[in-house]
């Protein structure tokens, strides 16, 4: 696939929490398909909801990825954080109950660099060996429910951010 993105997503259809815990960043007042985040059209993060989940989409990888933020977030809940990094062939993942990280590994070229945490049961079955990009989508999906590998989730309405003024 190529892909070079993060995402988070938490419980809950609440973008206006996801905006706090995401500080100095607000929603730019378009809205774009979630299949747009990382085009030229829309190149920084996107926040959206579906299917009682809240997510983050961002090619720019530090802000969906981001410890804190994803802390912040899924407080109250349960919250997974991934990034796919096709150049440096990286693949990981977070994932949040409460506010605290539970779990989490990191793969680079296939090798497990990273595995804290007990496993969870989203992880049974999937073929990271294949093809690690769909396996974390996959994990992603079976966490949260938002299937990130299909159409109607590509056509979700998001809202793109951009970094609140600062005042000098």
């Amino acid at each position: 696939m190529g892909l070079n993105t993060a995402v988070l997503c938490v419980q809950g259809e609440d973008e206006a929490w996801m905006l706090r815990a995401l500080a100095g960043w607000e929603p730019t007042g378009h809205v774009v398909p979630a299949d747009l985040v990382g085009a030229a059209l829309q190149a920084g993060p996107a926040v959206g909801t579906t299917g009682g989940w809240t997510f983050v989409i961002d090619p720019g990888l530090g802000l969906a990825f981001d410890p804190v933020n994803a802390a912040l977030a899924s407080r109250g809940g349960r919250g997974i954080a991934a990034v796919w990094q096709s150049a440096t062939d990286t693949h990981a993942f977070d994932v949040y109950e409460d506010g605290l990280r539970t779990r989490g590994q990191v793969r680079m070229a296939g090798t497990l660099i990273v595995d804290d945490g007990s496993p969870i049961p989203e992880e049974e079955g999937l073929a990271w060996d294949d093809d690690a990009e769909e396996a974390l989508a996959r994990l992603v999906s079976r966490v949260s429910g938002i299937d990130l590998l299909g159409r109607d989730f590509l056509e979700v309405p998001v809202h793109p951010l951009r970094r609140r003024p600062t005042l000098r």
